[in-house]
């Protein structure tokens, strides 16, 4: 049952490298345990205790030098889905979402220009081919954690990414303007976090792209410079100040040699 968060008379038990059988048996008897089955890989044991002494038998285990952790055997849940309220979906009034197949899909034309008898179009959208978008920010639109972009920069002047830039630092001239002077930091900060319904234009409009984070803020790293090249001291000094500067997700959209 879902209100059951663990097994009742039942511990996991791991013991130390090197412990022999005995000592295992010894461990057992002396903390009144009984060694019900065990991984072998792992060599995690599931050990019958008497029901409702599981806290002081956890103790017992925890007490013995032999024993590398001792826990209650919890009971997980496979969480029930999470919809949203048919005909809520949040529907972005930026220029270019129309195009943001990805997110939003209805087997609409896109990539199209003007021609003589009206638009040329050069794709076509397959329906409902996307990652529900909309229906997810029907229920959320996001928190603002801070996701590092490991990249080539971000142009912070964007007006679809400067409200959620919060700085950054440029590992490839050493000093603390990671603006992007090859594109693709940009490109790939603008998927994760571009505002929503941000009027840019003059006169105002909405334009620009969705973000599927749109409150997310990017802190901008850049580890490669104008021709695409990204050295691997610079990403890992970029990974340990992400770390330092309290990133909770870190982006690296970057290829092998």
């Amino acid at each position: 049952p879902a209100a059951r968060t663990v097994v009742a008379g039942e511990l996991l038990v791991k013991f130390r490298p090197g412990v022999n059988d005995d000592a295992k048996t010894n461990t057992h008897r002396a903390a009144g345990g009984t060694r019900l089955n065990e991984i072998a890989r792992t060599g995690l044991q599931r050990v019958r205790v008497t029901a409702g002494n599981e806290t002081a038998a956890v103790a017992r285990y925890r007490n013995n030098p032999n024993v590398l952790y001792a826990e209650r055997n919890y009971v997980r849940s496979i969480p029930a889905p999470a919809s949203h309220t048919p005909g809520t979906e949040l529907l972005p009034g930026d220029h270019y979402f129309k195009e943001q197949w990805a997110l939003h899909n209805t087997g609409q034309l896109f990539y199209c220009f003007a021609w003589i008898d009206g638009d040329l179009c050069f794709y076509q959208g397959t329906n409902d081919a996307d990652i529900d978008a909309p229906e997810a920010w029907a229920m959320s639109t996001g928190t603002p954690v801070k996701v590092a972009v490991i990249d080539s920069g971000i142009d912070y002047t964007h007006p679809d990414l400067a409200a959620n830039y919060i700085g950054g630092y440029d590992f490839v001239s050493g000093d603390s303007d990671p603006m992007d002077d090859h594109g693709h930091g940009t490109h790939v900060s603008g998927t994760i976090a571009a505002a929503i319904n941000n009027p840019t234009g003059d006169p105002a409009a909405e334009e620009g792209v969705a973000g599927v984070a749109p409150n997310a803020r990017i802190l901008a790293y850049k580890v490669c410079g104008a021709d695409g090249s990204c050295s691997d001291f610079a990403i890992a000094q970029a990974i340990a100040q992400a770390i330092a500067d309290g990133a909770k997700v870190i982006n690296m959209s970057l290829g092998g040699p």
